[in-house]
């Protein structure tokens, strides 16, 4: 009776597959998008918040503040662009994380560019959605104080850009 030998080989993109794996064992690789705590940019002092750094003033105008100011009777909307940029692109995150992971699997980008990559994609979700004008309108003081300034720009969240061009990604490898 003839014995049967099963032959095992690993071709080199294979092989480069099941490195990939064994570095990634026991890390949890991920993006951070939006306004990292990790990144420079984030904890500098905004130049129109009265001392407050850019992470601040994006909490406040992502989620809103309801008792602001002097005595607590104002009130600063919600204008969401970083939760909402997501709940309007998860479709096609998924989707373009998908491609971005075969690409991974194939070895023909490293995991750190792939998580660049998605990083990528929804930090530019992040910044048109800031861009849109996200309801509701300025308030007429906003409006005013914007005029002494010599600043008619009628959208929200863009006054001095410091907000917008402080966004960014941060590719963390060894958790």
């Amino acid at each position: 009776m003839a014995k049967t030998r099963i032959v095992e080989r690993i071709t080199p993109a294979g092989r480069k597959f099941f490195d990939t794996v064994k570095q990634l064992k026991g890390r949890k690789p991920h993006v951070k998008v939006g306004y990292p705590a990790e990144d420079s940019k984030t904890n500098e002092k905004h130049e129109d918040a009265d001392g407050m750094t850019v992470l601040q003033l994006a909490v406040i105008h992502e989620f809103g503040v309801p008792n602001a100011g002097p005595g607590g009777n104002t009130v600063i909307p919600e204008r969401s662009w970083i939760r909402a940029s997501y709940d309007e692109s998860k479709r096609k995150l998924l989707v373009f994380s998908r491609k971005v992971a075969q690409r991974v699997i194939k070895g023909e980008i490293s995991v750190k560019a792939g998580l660049s990559q998605i990083g990528l994609f929804m930090l530019n979700r992040q910044k048109k959605k800031m861009r849109s004008n996200i309801p509701p309108e300025l308030a007429p003081s906003t409006k005013a104080g914007r005029s002494k300034k010599g600043d008619a720009n009628p959208k929200a969240l863009i006054d001095t850009a410091q907000l917008l061009n402080s966004a960014s990604t941060k590719v963390i490898m060894n958790q």
